[in-house]
C-alpha cells in the first residue's frame, strides 16, 4: 500500500490542488461489511447494491457487463459504486453498528491504509 498510497496522494495534488494526509482502501469484500452495516445503496443506473452482491458485482459482473472493449464505462460503474457506498459511509445512522463492521473488516485485513507521515506510516502495521 504504501507506494500505491503515494501514487494515489500525487494524483489527487495534482487534480484537485489539495495534499491528502492518505487513502484508505478496502477490498470488495471489507465493502461488503461496510453495506451490511450502512444498508445498500443506489447506481445513477438505479441497480441496487447489496451486501449480500456486492462481491459479485464488483469482482465478475462488472467485468462480464461490460467487457474488455468496454473499460471506460465499467471503470465509471465500479466508481459510482464506490462513490454511493462513501456517501453511505459518511452518513450512517448507527455509528456503533458501522465501528463495528469497519472493526471486523479492519481484523479480517480488509482496508489498507497509506498515512503521508513517515512516522505515523511506519507505526501502521503495529496497528490493527
Amino acid at each position: 500500500m504504501p507506494d500505491v498510497g503515494k501514487i494515489w496522494v500525487g494524483r489527487w495534488k495534482a487534480q484537485f490542488g489539495e495534499t491528502l494526509d492518505g487513502p484508505i482502501q478496502t477490498d470488495p469484500i471489507g465493502l461488503s461489511y461496510i453495506l451490511r452495516a450502512t444498508g445498500p445503496i443506489t447506481t445513477d443506473g438505479g441497480e441496487t447494491i447489496t451486501a449480500d452482491d456486492v462481491v459479485s458485482k464488483v469482482e465478475n459482473e462488472a467485468y462480464i457487463r461490460f467487457g474488455d472493449g468496454d473499460q471506460s464505462r465499467r471503470k465509471a460503474y465500479l466508481l459510482d459504486i464506490a462513490a454511493k457506498s462513501s456517501r453511505n459511509l459518511i452518513n450512517a445512522n448507527d455509528p456503533q453498528k458501522l465501528l463495528t463492521a469497519l472493526h471486523g473488516a479492519a481484523s479480517d485485513h480488509r482496508h489498507r491504509v497509506y498515512i503521508r507521515r513517515e512516522s505515523q506510516q511506519q507505526s501502521m502495521p503495529r496497528t490493527p
